[in-house]
């Protein structure tokens, strides 16, 4: 059975995965940390992320923990923000409520096996699209047998003290082996990341997903996946909606009325809400102003052509037009469900 990605991840799912805490019924190999490492080799320290602050809560309704992280400074990998989260070592526990600082967390986008859990967590979706009432403790049992056995077969009498589907999670094995062992993490997939909070507690992964987002209410070919965009009309509203992913709203974006004392330039504000903030790249701000629009095929203007601003400011002034095109590049992450 063959499963395919959505281009669209649904907005009840975060975009930070954590990986955490333990039963405590089996003899977890993995008692510390450098222990992991050896496991899963092919990991980078992220900078701006060597001292995070987290704080761990149980879920038990789309995931098995919700995970705030903090003191996290501008990256490609992860955001400050709470978040769903799962268990990667079984048997290794985590005290919930309590703070853990100096938290270091690392890159796994090179190690293939990581890669294959993240392949999981990225086909969610369809799993549950096709299996009816498969649910956050299914995705999580196969996560422990990745993890665990490096293999694809789920253990008989395998003891978790969760209630699962077994026939699910042997499905969902079946695919990460036939379609999943080459996944890696592209552009708007779910990407994961580890650390350990506390020598000999339970490691942790963290997932983020790059977007690209448009401010504006007028859309264009959006029922055409990857074509999309949106555009600024300056004859609506003052404050206008950022979309990211074609359907994510994930702030808003205000064009002023012309200054006559400034030679009647406008100032363009973006406000990115929840756990949303600017990729770490070179200019992810690109804004390209128009006078008419050629109907509602026009199309995007590509990355290279924008000439109104290129940048990383939030609050820029630039030349009035009627129309703005408003182009992120964004590291979107769903706000904090409780």
């Amino acid at each position: 059975m063959n499963y395919l990605k959505p281009s669209v991840y649904p907005i009840v799912v975060t975009l930070l995965i954590v990986f955490l805490f333990g039963c405590e019924d089996l003899q977890n190999p993995h008692q510390d940390f450098s222990d992991v490492l050896e496991k899963i080799p092919d990991v980078q320290l992220i900078p701006g992320a060597e001292n995070a602050t987290i704080t761990v809560r149980p879920d038990r309704i789309y995931s098995f923990f919700l995970v705030t992280v903090d003191n996290v400074e501008s990256n490609r990998n992860v955001s400050n923000g709470t978040f769903n989260g799962w268990c990667l070592q079984k048997n290794v526990p985590i005290e919930t409520g309590k703070e853990y600082t100096g938290v270091k967390l690392y890159s796994t986008e090179r190690d293939k096996w990581i890669n294959r859990v993240s392949y999981i967590v990225n086909n969610r979706p369809a799993y549950e699209h096709l299996n009816p009432g498969l649910s956050w403790s299914e995705i999580q049992v196969a996560i422990w047998v990745m993890f665990e056995t490096r293999g694809y077969r789920l253990p008989e009498n395998f003891s978790t003290g969760l209630e699962y589907n077994a026939h699910y999670v042997q499905t969902i094995l079946n695919d990460v082996k036939k379609n999943g062992v080459d996944f890696k993490p592209g552009f708007g997939d779910i990407r994961i990341v580890i650390t350990n909070a506390e020598q000999n507690e339970q490691t942790i992964g963290i997932e983020c997903r790059e977007e690209t987002a448009w401010g504006g209410n007028t859309g264009f070919n959006i029922m055409a996946p990857g074509q999309w965009w949106y555009i600024f009309d300056t004859e609506d509203p003052e404050t206008q909606n950022i979309w990211a992913g074609q359907t994510i709203n994930v702030g808003n974006v205000t064009v002023s009325a012309p200054d006559p004392d400034a030679d009647n330039k406008v100032t363009i504000t973006i406000e990115l809400t929840g756990n949303t903030k600017l990729q770490d790249v070179n200019e992810p701000v690109k804004i390209q102003g128009y006078d008419e629009i050629p109907g509602n095929t026009f199309t995007a203007p590509p990355s290279g052509l924008f000439s109104t601003y290129k940048g990383n400011e939030l609050v820029v002034t630039v030349d009035a037009y009627k129309y703005y095109a408003i182009h992120i590049d964004a590291l979107v992450c769903t706000v904090d469900p409780l």
